[in-house]
Parts: C-alpha cells; structure tokens; sequence
C-alpha cells in the first residue's frame, strides 16, 4: 500500500494532493492555489475516480484550505467547475463577512468560497480514510489577548497528515507571532514531534520562521512551495532550515534521473515534487513529471 503526495508548482501559492493509491476515492487536496494556466486539478484528475453522471467528472474526496489568502485557494473556480468535492475542512475562525472585509476587492475565487462555505454544511459522515488527518488552529480571542492583530496568515490552520511511518505537516501561512502561541499547545507539541517532512510556513519567508518550531521537530526534509526569489524574505531561507533537518537529509532524484542528497527542496527549482509514501518504511522523493 502507498500513499502519493505531490506538491504542486503553483509558484507564489500552494497546493498539495494527497492520493491514497488503493483508495482514490479518499484523495485529498490541501490548498489550491494555481499558477497562470496551470491548475493542479487537470493533472491530479487523471488519477481520481469519476463521477457517474452524464459528463463524468473527477471525484476529489476532501479539499482542506489552510488560509483565507487568495493564493492558498485561487484555482478554487476551476476546481469546483471540472469536479465533484465531496467534503471540505475550511477554517472556522472567520466568518465570510469577515473574510471579506480583510479583502480589498471581490473576486471570482473569493465569491466560489463563499458559495461552497454556504452550501457544504453538512456534517461528514462514513469518512475513514487510510491516512489521519489532524488539524489545529487560533481563535480571534487568541490574538487579541496577545496583541497580535486579526490576520488570515495568523489564523491559518496547520494541517498534519500522517500515512504509515511518514507525517507531514502543513502549516499554511502561520507567522512568528502566531507560531509563539500555537507552540503551547501540547496536541501541536506532539504532532511536530511525529513529523517527518515540514512544509516551509509562509512559503518559507523569513516571517513565518520560528526557532521553537524545532525543539519539537526535527524533520528529514524542509520543501518549499514559492516563486524566484524577489525578496529580502526569501533570502537565504533554504540554508536557514537546513540547519535545522536531521542528517544528510533525503534522497532525491531529479527530472534529469540524478540521485543527489537534499535537505529542502523548493517548487522554485525542483517543480513538481512527488513523494511516494509507503506503508511500511521511510518515503521515496522524485520530481513529478
């Protein structure tokens, strides 16, 4: 048994599916940013069950948005035309109204989340998927006790997926002040414990770095989904959590068929990035072609 993890190259954005091979139809895409005229549905479609009706679309079993910046969510209009979701986990510590007024303009990606956060209200139910999902997040009361202001990167959600041996985590746009109180709480404390492969905060800018987050986590692997380097804040952040991964790092073997040591991959030079995740046993890198 196996579990795909591909992260998209959607360059400043992010998008991450989750392809339980044995049972697609618990596939899972966390974010779903998109990048011109790519969007990650018309590739990881390919591999989802189809729907029955009479213009058969892709049946995504779960779509989890991390954070209400459009970046995180900008392919949402496709994706919600070209195939069936059958569940969403969207944070709940905004309301839409609120959501909006933190936007300074009304957009289509923005009116579909509205729409889907209207109409999937339904609890869940028979949902067991191979991997365990696990989430958590701050509450506005949170913040504010804190005096740190009310911001959609601070009330991101931090998503852990484990499958088999293997835990990801995947924490949205969190920022150093949010990351000080999300730190104390012990359920976060033991998810870093467990994870194997981090997901770089904030695109892996320098604002979304903590030290605390490594006494608790000491991943094989550091990716980064980001565009080139433009700015200060990206600088040298690839070295900087580096530092922090256990090792030599993984091992990864590149679109050219090259086997080379890494400890971070970024989307910015590797692409689209596929980790195979076995049941038993540590994950395989490659570059998803």
């Amino acid at each position: 048994m196996t579990c795909y993890f591909i992260i998209y190259n959607v360059k400043l954005g992010q998008c991450i599916g989750v392809l339980p091979k044995d049972q697609p139809n618990y596939a899972m895409m966390v974010d779903c940013g998109h990048d011109d005229d790519f969007h990650p549905i018309d590739d990881f479609g390919a591999h989802l069950p189809k729907s029955s009706s009479q213009q058969p679309k892709p049946l995504l079993g779960s779509l989890v948005i991390t954070n209400y910046d459009h970046d995180h969510f900008s392919g949402l209009p496709n994706l919600h035309r070209s195939a069936q979701i059958k569940s969403v986990l969207f944070p709940k510590n905004l309301s839409m109204e609120e959501i909006r007024g933190l936007k300074s303009d009304s957009t289509e990606a923005l009116d579909t989340l509205e729409h889907i956060r209207n109409t999937y209200t339904a609890d869940v139910i028979d949902w067991k998927p191979p991997f365990t999902r696990k989430v958590f997040s701050l509450n506005q009361a949170e913040l504010m006790r804190a005096g740190i202001p009310i911001e959609t990167n601070h009330l991101s959600q931090i998503v852990f997926v484990k499958y088999g041996e293997t835990t990801f985590c995947i924490p949205g746009d969190m920022e150093n002040r949010s990351w000080e109180l999300m730190l104390f709480k012990d359920k976060v404390q033991d998810w870093l414990m467990q994870t194997d492969i981090l997901i770089a905060p904030h695109h892996g800018r320098y604002n979304g770095y903590h030290e605390g987050i490594f006494d608790f986590c000491q991943p094989s692997c550091v990716i980064f989904s980001d565009k080139e380097i433009v700015h200060d804040t990206q600088k040298n952040m690839t070295n900087l959590y580096a530092g922090h991964v256990r090792g030599n790092g993984i091992t990864y073997v590149e679109t050219t068929g090259n086997t080379v040591e890494r400890k971070t991959l970024t989307t910015r030079k590797d692409g689209h990035i596929l980790v195979t995740v076995p049941l038993v046993g540590p994950p395989a890198f490659t570059a998803h072609r």
